[in-house]
């Protein structure tokens, strides 16, 4: 407990894709006593483990892991039960007298436990808005909240479809960002490279050692267990790179690997940008300097 606040404290530990979260994480569980909660939107689904990059079964031996593939990939899923869960698990830890790590690539999975948002509203029904181009949904999202729709992009229909259902299922002013009072003392660790080159270099290693670890195999298990599912429309499968793997299996061609690379770059490069813009990080961990973040983790502790 923070003498300060007497808050229960959270650590989390952020970060793009291929940054050595998990390791950093498992380290400080065993220094400190500490349990990991998983803020992975995909790591949550149970058939899927080398392309997610979820933690390994000789990693889940070293530290206890929570809601870690868990569900099946047919089973329904979204933010608001995972920050029920999450707030099930951390309090359930705390009440252990150990520390939840809370870790992950999902900016969003984060924001909700630390910020506490009021996540309202209906479940996104897309099917609503199929007959509306993403500039008609930006139009409409204006007359409701000029400034708030300056920030979305246009290009990303599944979160102008979500906001304007917020908008529309409340009467609230602005239900994109309803915080309630913080529930946890956090620390933030922002895991990176020095450089971005750097962190290129070891998606595209990533991306050839899945291959090699059998994601392709992987994949066709999953299809062989759920052949009537359509793995257009599961929200699973938007993890980057299996879609385009099963279509590659499903018309038998070439695996584009370069494209999921170049995918998987962008996609950690918006990571950044979330990370940047939405998250008060406390120490950067840039894969050098271990030793002055576990020291700064254990100032904060004692604290």
């Amino acid at each position: 407990m923070s003498k300060n606040n007497k808050l229960p404290k959270v650590l989390v530990i952020i970060g793009p894709t291929t940054s050595n979260k998990t390791k950093l994480a498992i380290k400080i569980a065993n220094l400190f006593n500490g349990e990991i909660i998983n803020a992975d939107a995909y790591q949550v689904y149970k058939e899927m483990q080398i392309g997610t990059n979820a933690p390994t079964s000789y990693q889940k031996k070293k530290a206890k892991f929570h809601l870690n593939q868990f569900i099946s990939i047919i089973d329904e899923w979204n933010i608001k039960k995972f920050q029920t869960l999450c707030k099930e698990v951390v309090n359930e830890i705390t009440n252990k007298k150990k520390l939840p790590i809370l870790v992950g690539g999902s900016g969003l999975y984060i924001n909700v436990i630390v910020e506490n948002y009021r996540l309202i509203g209906k479940q996104r029904d897309e099917n609503k808005f199929e007959n509306f181009s993403n500039e008609y949904l930006y139009q409409k999202l204006i007359k409701f909240d000029k400034r708030n729709a300056n920030k979305f992009n246009l290009s990303n229909r599944r979160r102008l479809i979500r906001a304007v259902q917020l908008y529309e299922d409340t009467s609230l002013k602005n239900p994109l960002n309803l915080k309630e009072k913080k529930e946890y003392d956090t620390f933030i660790v922002e895991a990176n490279y020095k450089t971005r080159e750097q962190l290129y270099a070891s998606i595209n290693k990533k991306v050839d050692e899945m291959i090699k670890e059998g994601w392709v195999d992987e994949i066709k298990k999953i299809v062989k267990f759920f052949p009537k599912t359509n793995f257009r429309n599961i929200n699973a499968f938007k993890a980057i790179g299996y879609l385009q793997i099963f279509e590659s299996i499903k018309n038998n061609t070439p695996i584009d690997i370069d494209k999921i690379k170049r995918d998987i770059r962008h996609y950690a490069k918006r990571q950044i940008t979330w990370i940047k813009n939405k998250c008060k990080i406390d120490v950067l961990f840039d894969q050098t300097n271990e030793t002055n973040v576990l020291h700064k983790v254990r100032q904060w502790i004692k604290k």
